[in-house]
């Protein structure tokens, strides 16, 4: 179980040579959440990290009851919210919105 879900599919990023590539997973889906964070802290730097996680969580585009497909050995279709604690996926516009009325 995850706390929110980030995009993770076909991210194009650098590699060696001047080139781009397409890739997938955690390892894209890892830094998606990680640049809300510090475009947050970078916007509103009197908040703080738990703060900050606050929103993120708190800010997800809802898609709790959204059919996914279940990873592993036996994949299976389930609701999003069997595989993720906040039912969503991050939304930086709804995070600065949040951050916004925060920071007041």
């Amino acid at each position: 179980m995850v706390d929110v879900f980030a995009p993770g599919h076909d991210i194009v990023s650098t590699v060696p040579d001047n080139e781009y590539a397409m890739f997938d997973g955690t390892s894209m889906a890892s830094p998606m959440v990680a640049g809300v964070a510090a475009l947050l802290k970078s916007y509103y730097p009197d908040l703080s990290m738990m703060q900050i996680r606050e929103i993120i969580v708190s800010s997800v585009q809802d898609l709790s009851e959204q059919d996914v497909i279940r990873p592993g050995a036996r994949p299976k279709v389930v609701k999003l919210k069997e595989l993720c604690i906040y039912g969503g996926v991050v939304n930086v516009y709804n995070a600065c919105i949040m951050a916004e009325q925060m920071s007041k």
